[in-house]
C-alpha cells in the first residue's frame, strides 16, 4: 500500500488564507477594491524607493507583501476557543500574546494565532486575532445564564472539519485532497450569517449589557469582522480619488430591516460585512413595534 503524501502546513495555511480572502471579497465587494488599491500603493512605493525594495528583497519580504492578511474574530466559549486552537494548529498557527481588553471596558480577553518560525512567516504570515467572551464579567446572573444557554445550543464547526482536524492530529498532516476539504469546511466557521438566532427582546437585553456581547452571542458563528491586507506606505489619499472612493464621514449602517413576509422582519446585511451592534441597535430602534424573524431555541 503506497504511503499518503502529506502537504506542508505552510501550503495548508496559504490555501486557507487565499480562500478566506476570496470568501470575504464575495461577501464585501468593496474589499476587492481595497486589495487593488493596496497593490497600487505598494507598487508605487517600491518603485519610488529602490532602497526599500532592496531591503524587502534581501529579507525575503517581497513575496509576503501581497499575501499577508490580518483577521479578527470573537468566540463565546472556552470550548469554541479550544477547538479553534486545534483548527489553527493544522496550519501551524499558534497563540501568541495575551490581551486583557476588560481594562478598556470590553468583556473579552484575546490572543493572536499565527506562525511562529521565520520560514513559515516568510511563506505566509496569516494571523487571526481571536477574542473570548468573559461571562464572569457579566453581573446580571439571569442574563449570564441565558447567554450560556444560547451558546450551548450552537456548534460553530462542521462535523467534517472536526473529522479532518482529528485526522491531521493522528497522521501528522493532510493530503492534497484532504486539504481542499479542510479549507472548504473550515471556512464555514468564519462565514457571515445574516440571520440572528435570538429574538429581539434577547438582543436588546444583551446589547444593554454590552454591544459586543450581542455581536458574539446572536449569530451561528464568529464571522470575520475584518481582514486587513498589508501596505508598505499609507499613501492612500491620492489613490482613493483614482478609485472613486469617497471620504467616509461616519461608518455607514451595514444592516437594514427587510420585510420578508407576514412572518415578520429580519436584520439583513446591506453593503458591508461587519455587523456592528451599534448599527443593529439603530435599525432596531426604528422598528420597535416589529419582531425580528428568529430561529426558535
Amino acid at each position: 500500500m503506497s504511503q499518503k503524501t502529506l502537504l506542508s502546513t505552510d501550503d495548508v495555511r496559504d490555501r486557507f488564507s487565499k480562500a478566506m480572502s476570496a470568501m470575504y471579497q464575495a461577501e464585501v465587494p468593496q474589499y476587492g477594491t481595497l486589495l487593488e488599491l493596496v497593490e497600487c500603493v505598494n507598487q508605487e512605493t517600491l518603485n519610488q524607493h529602490p532602497e526599500l525594495y532592496r531591503r524587502l528583497e534581501s529579507q525575503g519580504e517581497l513575496a509576503r507583501l501581497g499575501v499577508e492578511r490580518h483577521g479578527a474574530i470573537r468566540v463565546g466559549t472556552a470550548g469554541e476557543l479550544s477547538m479553534l486552537r486545534r483548527l489553527f494548529a493544522v496550519m501551524e498557527m499558534y497563540p501568541v500574546g495575551y490581551y486583557d481588553l476588560s481594562e478598556a471596558g470590553v468583556p473579552v480577553h484575546s490572543t493572536a494565532f499565527r506562525p511562529i518560525n521565520d520560514d513559515a512567516l516568510s511563506k505566509n504570515p496569516f494571523r487571526i486575532f481571536t477574542s473570548l467572551l468573559r461571562l464572569e464579567l457579566i453581573a446580571n446572573e439571569e442574563l449570564r445564564q441565558r447567554i450560556e444557554a444560547i451558546l450551548a445550543t450552537r456548534d460553530i464547526f462542521t462535523s467534517k472539519v472536526r473529522e479532518l482536524i482529528e485526522r491531521h492530529e493522528s497522521q501528522g498532516g493532510l493530503s492534497n485532497e484532504e486539504t481542499d476539504q479542510f479549507v472548504k469546511e473550515a471556512l464555514e466557521t468564519f462565514r457571515w450569517h445574516q440571520d440572528a438566532t435570538v429574538d429581539l427582546d434577547t438582543y436588546h437585553a444583551l446589547c444593554d449589557e454590552h454591544r459586543l456581547i450581542a455581536d458574539v452571542v446572536c449569530f451561528r458563528g464568529p464571522h470575520i469582522n475584518h481582514l486587513t491586507p498589508r501596505t508598505s506606505k499609507p499613501a492612500l489619499r491620492r489613490w482613493r480619488s483614482r478609485f472613486a472612493l469617497p471620504v467616509m464621514r461616519r461608518v455607514p449602517t451595514p444592516l437594514a430591516l427587510v420585510k420578508l413576509s407576514s412572518e415578520g422582519w429580519r436584520l439583513r446585511q446591506k453593503g458591508a460585512h461587519c455587523m456592528t451592534s451599534s448599527s443593529m441597535t439603530a435599525a432596531s430602534k426604528r422598528q420597535d413595534s416589529i419582531t425580528m424573524r428568529t430561529k426558535r431555541l
